[in-house]
């Protein structure tokens, strides 16, 4: 995404979460030779009422020509007209998925792994980048060659001080 903006909180726990449980978080994307502009939202509403589809928890990305919405047990897809598309998951699905990323990092075949890492990196930027414009109070810019904000604060969260020993090189 080019810019973030996400607005929420901690409405229903006053714990140790360091995220809120209900937030609207929108991403803008574009092209500047094109001029081409697109919006993605993103709506998170844990424990929120009234359920939506009757669904307890789970999120839901709407863009131009539908939406999805994604639970722990599975996923919908509609179309502009609300109309189902494509569904699918189970309830072994994120079992799965967990146990092939950690025999992967066990035996260091990147080759074995399900799903190219490089793919859930870019899309875990966008729910880092949500929260991280949410922490911050404010619309930020993301420059996706650098992978950084154009904000001092939102930077602050892109690494944080490791144990000794544990560093991270410099790359």
């Amino acid at each position: 995404p080019k810019k973030i903006a996400c607005m929420g909180g901690k409405l229903f726990f006053d714990d140790a979460q360091e995220w809120p449980d209900t937030m609207m978080a929108t991403y803008e994307f574009g092209d500047e030779a094109t001029k081409t502009k697109k919006i993605m939202t993103y709506e998170m509403r844990l424990w929120s009422r009234p359920r939506k589809l009757g669904i307890t928890e789970g999120a839901s990305v709407h863009g131009d020509n539908g939406w999805v919405v994604i639970t722990n047990k599975g996923w919908k897809a509609y179309d502009a007209n609300n109309k189902t598309v494509k569904e699918g998951g189970d309830n072994e699905a994120q079992s799965r998925h967990v146990r092939n990323f950690l025999d992967a990092v066990k035996s260091r075949d990147r080759n074995s792994l399900n799903q190219e890492i490089e793919s859930g990196h870019m899309s875990s930027v966008l729910c880092h980048a949500g929260n991280i414009a949410w922490r911050v109070g404010k619309t930020i810019a993301f420059d996706p060659k650098s992978h950084r904000f154009d904000d001092t604060d939102a930077n602050k969260y892109l690494t944080r001080d490791y144990r000794k020993g544990y560093e991270l090189p410099r790359l």
